[in-house]
């Protein structure tokens, strides 16, 4: 059993002279998680847990008159389970089921599987997920206009909806005592992807906004080598490829 509680807290001010520290954005974070593990027999090992995640947020530039005085809150939970499957012979898999609450966007499930086949000094791996992203605070209600010329005006949205994705990978290991090999392949689905777009300029400055793209898809190619060539000396190399396309207007591309 393992239970944990984190709580993370940023402070900003900005000091003027003659009035002193003028606080201008509190942000904290409070995680509890309770996890535990359970097994069962040779052939299953059960993982479950809970975990609740507080947001809140003081900012002065969050585009309410109250600025500061302003508070905003997010509050999720997620609670899941997950098995480990060993059937004693060359392959095993890993199930798992994800619930994901929150006070703004509501329920969500997220299924997890992935599968192992072991021949010879080989190894293949497969997965799936359904991933599930809410929207940030931050992504919802911020207001960011830094004083430099060069940088962007960055504005949230109240209207985004939660990013779904469906993520798949296939992976072969190769093991010896003095050379490892591995290589990658996967694709994620996005909709509804969170992203901040051009949407115009304003003053003279860029502004970036954040919108859905309704599809937008993420390749990713990647191979990592470890070779002994001493006993002590080891040469490790790692190549990665990625590639990204969506629908949205050329016009927006994405400034990062």
């Amino acid at each position: 059993v393992y239970v944990s509680y984190m709580r993370d807290e940023y402070f900003r001010y900005q000091e003027q002279l003659g009035v002193g520290l003028t606080p201008k954005q509190r942000h904290t974070y409070n995680i509890p998680r309770l996890l535990w593990t359970y097994k069962v027999n040779n052939s299953h090992r059960l993982t479950s847990g809970i975990e609740l995640i507080n947001e809140r947020l003081r900012f002065d530039l969050n585009g309410d008159p109250a600025g500061y005085n302003d508070v905003k809150s997010i509050t999720t939970a997620g609670l899941y389970v997950q098995d480990e499957i060993k059937s004693g012979q060359k392959l095993s898999f890993v199930v798992g089921l994800r619930g994901d609450w929150s006070d703004k966007f509501g329920w969500r499930a997220t299924p997890r599987a992935s599968a192992k086949y072991n021949f010879g000094d080989f190894a293949l791996r497969a997965n799936y997920s359904y991933g599930y992203r809410f929207a940030s605070i931050k992504e919802l209600y911020m207001i960011m206009d830094v004083a430099v010329a060069s940088a962007p005006k960055i504005y949230g949205n109240e209207d985004l909806k939660a990013e779904t994705n469906n993520f798949f990978s296939l992976a072969l290991d190769y093991n010896r005592s003095w050379i490892n090999l591995s290589a990658t392949v996967s694709k994620s689905f996005f909709r509804n992807k969170i992203d901040a777009r051009y949407s115009g300029r304003e003053n003279g400055k860029m502004v970036l906004r954040y919108e859905n793209v309704d599809k937008s898809e993420l390749g990713t190619i990647e191979v990592i080598g470890r070779f002994k060539l001493a006993r002590s000396l080891f040469l490790n190399a790692n190549y990665n490829y990625i590639f990204q396309s969506d629908n949205a207007p050329e016009s927006s591309t994405q400034y990062i």
